[in-house]
C-alpha cells in the first residue's frame, strides 16, 4: 500500500445519523463471530469512501454481510469497530448526529452537542474481503414471497445437528411452463418427523442454476442453505431500507441474497437432501377437513399450555362437525378443547402439538386451513395445504408409544 493509502485510512472521517447507523450495526453484530478463533471477526469494518459512502462488513465465516450506510465521509479509510461498545453507546445515546474518526491510533467518536469515546484502533487489512453482488445469472423475487418461503420452511428443519444436511432448507428450480421469464422455485425443509414445502415464482435474469453436482447416478440435486442464516435473511427482509425485489444467485458453493442495501452471502450444507417429493401423500386416498387457522391455532396453545415438555401429545378428534383436541402429558395431565371444523366423516389421530403450533403460527396470513388425513392406517402421515402452494406433511404419534420418535418417522428418511 502506499504512503498516501495509508495517510488516507489513518485519517477516516465520517458524519452518520445515529437512526441510520443504529439498526445497521445491530444487523452486523448477528454475523459477527465472538468466541472464534479469528479475533478481528468479534469487530465490524467499516469502509468509507467519498465517492459511494461507507459500507459495514462482518462475517462469522459461514455468512458474511455487507451493509451500505448513508453518510457524509469527509476522508477515506477504513476501520475495525469494537460491535459491543459501538452498540451500547448508541443505543444510550440521545444525539441525532455524530462524528466517528480515525486519529493518532485511536477511532474517536463524538455527539454534536455532547459526549466523546475513544477506543484502541486494530488494523483492519486483515478482515477477510467481502465482495458485492457481481452475479450476472439470478432469481429476483418480492421481499414478501421470500419471507414466505423462509418463514413457512425454517422452524422444520433438524436442529439437533447444525452441519448435517437436514439442517438446511433445499432450494430447487424449475422453468414455468405458463410463464416463459419465469422459474418456479421450491423449498423444502424436513427433520425426518414432518416436511414443509413451499413453492412461489421467481423472475429469471439471465441462466440462474439452482442444483448440486451430479451424484453417483449422474442426477443433480438442490442446493442447502443453513436454516440459521435464513433466520438472518428473514430479520434483514424485515428492514424499511429492503428493496421490494430480492436477488438471489446461487453457486455450488454459496447463496447469495442482495436486498439493495444488504447483500448477505451464505455457505451451502454438503450432503444429499432426501428426495422430499416422494414424502408427500397421495390425497385421493384421504379425508378432508377444512378448518379455521386462527381457531386451531389457539386451540392447539389452549391444550398444549397445560402439558410439559416432556412426552406430550395431542389427539385430533373429528365427530359431529366438531374438532375436538386432547392434549397428554403421559397419563399425568389432561386438557380439551374443541372448535367447529367441515367434515363428513369421523376420526382420531395423534400428533407431537409443537408440530402443529409452529405450523400454525407460521401460516399467519392464511384464514383457512385444509387438512387431510388418513382414511384407514392412522400411522401414516397427515397433510396440511394452504391456498398458496403450500404443503406440510406431519407423520401421527403411536397411540401406544407416546413419546416414541421412532415410531413416527419418515421410512424414507429413517432408512438414509
Amino acid at each position: 500500500m502506499s504512503a498516501t493509502g495509508k495517510k488516507r485510512n489513518f485519517a477516516m472521517k465520517i458524519r452518520f445519523e445515529r437512526k441510520d447507523m443504529l439498526p445497521k450495526l445491530r444487523l452486523a453484530k448477528s454475523v459477527t463471530n465472538p468466541k472464534g478463533y479469528m479475533p478481528i471477526l468479534e469487530n465490524v469494518k467499516i469502509v468509507a469512501d467519498t465517492c459511494n459512502g461507507a459500507v459495514l462488513y462482518a462475517t462469522d465465516t459461514e455468512q458474511s454481510v455487507r451493509i451500505r450506510v448513508d453518510c457524509e465521509v469527509v476522508h477515506n479509510g477504513a476501520a475495525l469497530l469494537p460491535i459491543k461498545e459501538m452498540l451500547n453507546i448508541l443505543t444510550e445515546s440521545k444525539q441525532d448526529r455524530l462524528w466517528l474518526e480515525v486519529r493518532k491510533g485511536k477511532i474517536v467518536m463524538w455527539g454534536e452537542t455532547c459526549g466523546q469515546w475513544e477506543f484502541e484502533a486494530q488494523c483492519p487489512d486483515g478482515f477477510p474481503d467481502i465482495e458485492s453482488f457481481t452475479a450476472e445469472s439470478y432469481h429476483e423475487i418480492p421481499k414478501e414471497e421470500l419471507q414466505q418461503i423462509i418463514r413457512h420452511t425454517v422452524f422444520a428443519v433438524d436442529k439437533t445437528n447444525p452441519s448435517f444436511a437436514l439442517a438446511g432448507v433445499c432450494f430447487e428450480a424449475r422453468k414455468a411452463s405458463d410463464s416463459p421469464h419465469e422459474d418456479i422455485i421450491t423449498a423444502a425443509a424436513t427433520d425426518g418427523r414432518r416436511l414443509a414445502v413451499q413453492t412461489k415464482y421467481a423472475s429469471r435474469v439471465g441462466r440462474p442454476v439452482i442444483e448440486s453436482e451430479p451424484d453417483k447416478n449422474g442426477q443433480p440435486h438442490g442446493l442447502i442453505v443453513p436454516g440459521k442464516n435464513l433466520i438472518f435473511v428473514e430479520t434483514v427482509l424485515k428492514e424499511k431500507t429492503c428493496s421490494p425485489n430480492i436477488k438471489m444467485a446461487f453457486d455450488k458453493k454459496r447463496v447469495m441474497f442482495h436486498t439493495g442495501v444488504v447483500t448477505i452471502f451464505s455457505k451451502l450444507l454438503e450432503g444429499r437432501f432426501p428426495k422430499w417429493s416422494a414424502i408427500i401423500p397421495s390425497k385421493t386416498s384421504m379425508h378432508k377437513a377444512v378448518v379455521n387457522r386462527q381457531e386451531l391455532f389457539q386451540a392447539l396453545k389452549t391444550v398444549n399450555s397445560a402439558l410439559n415438555q416432556y412426552e406430550r401429545s395431542v389427539d385430533l378428534i373429528i365427530k359431529s362437525k366438531k374438532l375436538t383436541l386432547e392434549g397428554f402429558n403421559d397419563k399425568t395431565s389432561k386438557s380439551k378443547a374443541t372448535i367447529p371444523i367441515d367434515c363428513r366423516v369421523n376420526g382420531r389421530i395423534r400428533f407431537e402439538p409443537q408440530f402443529l403450533i409452529e405450523v400454525t403460527k407460521a401460516l399467519d396470513a392464511e384464514s383457512e386451513l385444509c387438512v387431510y388425513f388418513p382414511s384407514h392406517d392412522s400411522s401414516d402421515p397427515a397433510m396440511i395445504q394452504a391456498t398458496y402452494g403450500y404443503d406440510y406433511v406431519v407423520m401421527p404419534m403411536s397411540v401406544s408409544h407416546l413419546g416414541n420418535k421412532d415410531d413416527y418417522c419418515f421410512p424414507i428418511i429413517s432408512g438414509v
